[in-house]
C-alpha cells in the first residue's frame, strides 16, 4: 500500500516564491494543503493551478494555530512542511519518500537542515556554497544552517507550539516520539529578498516580544528576540537581550559573538573586544569569534595580532570575504599598502565590490573615532587614489 504524504503550508501574499516551491514537490507529495491567512495577490490562484486544497484562516498572530489548522485538513499518512519561499531538490524526492513507513509509532519524525541562503558572510554559522546543489545555490554565496522537524507522522498528538518560531518538537518529546536526523536539506530563499525578510522580521519581532512576555526569561525566546532586534537595528535592545540570555546560558559562544557585534555597532569597542575574547575562550575555532576579535584588535588593540589572526582565519576559512576585507585594510594601515590594495582589488570583483568604498569609509570613520587618524587617512587616500580598483 502506498504511503501518502501531505504537504502542509500557510501562505500570505507569496506570489513571488510559491510557483517554485510547489513545482519542487511535484511527484513527491500526494496532496497539497494550503492555508491562506489573507492574501491579496495571486497566491491563491497559483496554489489552485497546482491542484492544492485551499483553506482560509483568519490571522490571529499565531503561526502554530494556522499550521495546526492545516494539519486538521491533511489526509496523508505523513506531513511534510514547507514555507512558500522554500523548496526541496528533485534529486532528494526518492530519499525523502523512503523515510516514510506505515508503522510510525516510534520513529515518527525527521529533522532536516534548512539552508537559509544569504550573501552576508558575517552571520554566525555562515557556510560557503560548495556546488553540491548548484542549481539551488544560484544567486547566493552561502547559507546559514538551521534545523527542525519537517517530516512527521499525521498523528493527532503531534501539534505545533509557540505563536512564533513554531515547532512540533515539544509535542514529540512530550509524547515520547523519537526524532531522527535526516541529511536532506531544505533550500530557503527568503533572506535573499531584503524587503520580504524585513517585513517578516517586523512581524516576528512583534510576536517575539509577546512570546517572551508569556514565557518569561526563557532562553529560546530571548535568543530569538535578540536576533530579531539586531536585524531591525534595535541594537541597544539587542545588547540587553543578549546579556539576559548570557546570564542564563553563560557558556554559549554564539551569544558572545552576537553581543560583540552589537557592541561594535554601538562603537563600544572595548566591550566588543571583551565579548570577542570570551567567545574565543568558549569556541577557539569559531570563525565569527576569531573575526570579531581580529576586527576589534585592529580598531582598539594590536594591529599585528589582528593581521596574524586574520591570516590564520583565512587558511581555516578561505573565501571569508569580510575577513579578506579587514586583512586588506589592516595591511594598508600597517604600511603594506600595495599588499592591501591587491587584496581589495580581488574583493572589488565579488558581491562585496559595489559597497567597497562605503565600507572603507565606515571603517575609516571608526578609526578616526579612536584617534587613529593616520590609519584612517592612509586607508581612504589609498582607496580613492588607486585606479586599479575602479572605485573612485
Amino acid at each position: 500500500m502506498r504511503i501518502m504524504i501531505s504537504l502542509c503550508m500557510i501562505t500570505r501574499d507569496e506570489e513571488q516564491f510559491l510557483p517554485r516551491c510547489l513545482s519542487s514537490v511535484q511527484g513527491m507529495v500526494d496532496e497539497i494543503v494550503v492555508v491562506d491567512t489573507g492574501s491579496v495577490d495571486r497566491t491563491i490562484g497559483i496554489a489552485r493551478s497546482f491542484d492544492a486544497r485551499i483553506y482560509h484562516f483568519e490571522w490571529i498572530d499565531d503561526f502554530s494555530a494556522a499550521r495546526n489548522f492545516s494539519l486538521l485538513k491533511a489526509s496523508g499518512d505523513w506531513i511534510f512542511s514547507l514555507d512558500a519561499d522554500e523548496i526541496i531538490s528533485e534529486r532528494d524526492h526518492i530519499h525523502l519518500r523512503s523515510l516514510t513507513r506505515a508503522d510510525a509509532d516510534r520513529y515518527a519524525a525527521y529533522s532536516l537542515v534548512t539552508r537559509n541562503y544569504t550573501n552576508d558572510s558575517n552571520q554566525v554559522g555562515w557556510v560557503a556554497n560548495n556546488g553540491r546543489y548548484r542549481g539551488e545555490e544560484a544567486g547566493s554565496a552561502g547559507w546559514i544552517p538551521t534545523e527542525k522537524v519537517r517530516l512527521f507522522a499525521n498523528h493527532n498528538r503531534i501539534r505545533y507550539e509557540y505563536p512564533v518560531h513554531e515547532m512540533v518538537e515539544p509535542s514529540l518529546h512530550r509524547e515520547g516520539f523519537e526524532i531522527q536526523v535526516c541529511s536532506i536539506p531544505i533550500h530557503h530563499y527568503g533572506p535573499l529578498s531584503e524587503v520580504n525578510n524585513y517585513q517578516k522580521m517586523q512581524a516576528y519581532y512583534r510576536m517575539g516580544k509577546n512570546k517572551l512576555f508569556q514565557l518569561g526569561d526563557n532562553p529560546v525566546a530571548l535568543r530569538e528576540l535578540a536576533i530579531q532586534a539586531g536585524i531591525l537595528g534595535k541594537t541597544a535592545e539587542s545588547v540587553d537581550l543578549w546579556e539576559k540570555f548570557i546570564a542564563l546560558k553563560p557558556n554559549t559562544a554564539e551569544a558572545f559573538v552576537h553581543l560583540g557585534t552589537a557592541y561594535f555597532q554601538l562603537k563600544n569597542y572595548q566591550a566588543a573586544l571583551r565579548a570577542a575574547k570570551k567567545a574565543l575562550e568558549l569556541a577557539p575555532n569559531l570563525k565569527e569569534a576569531i573575526y570579531n576579535y581580529a576586527l576589534c584588535e585592529f580598531i582598539v588593540g594590536d594591529i599585528r595580532k589582528s593581521i596574524a589572526c586574520l591570516e590564520n582565519l583565512l587558511v581555516q576559512s578561505p573565501g571569508f570575504q569580510s575577513a579578506e576585507f579587514v586583512l586588506a585594510t589592516a595591511h594598508i594601515c600597517s604600511g603594506r599598502r600595495q599588499k592591501g590594495l591587491n587584496r581589495l582589488n580581488g574583493i572589488s570583483r565579488t558581491k562585496m565590490g559595489p559597497n567597497l568604498v562605503a565600507t572603507c569609509k565606515d571603517l575609516s570613520q571608526r578609526l578616526m573615532d579612536e584617534n587613529r587618524t593616520d590609519w584612517a587617512t592612509s586607508l581612504i587616500e589609498s582607496v580613492e587614489n588607486d585606479r586599479t580598483l575602479g572605485l573612485s
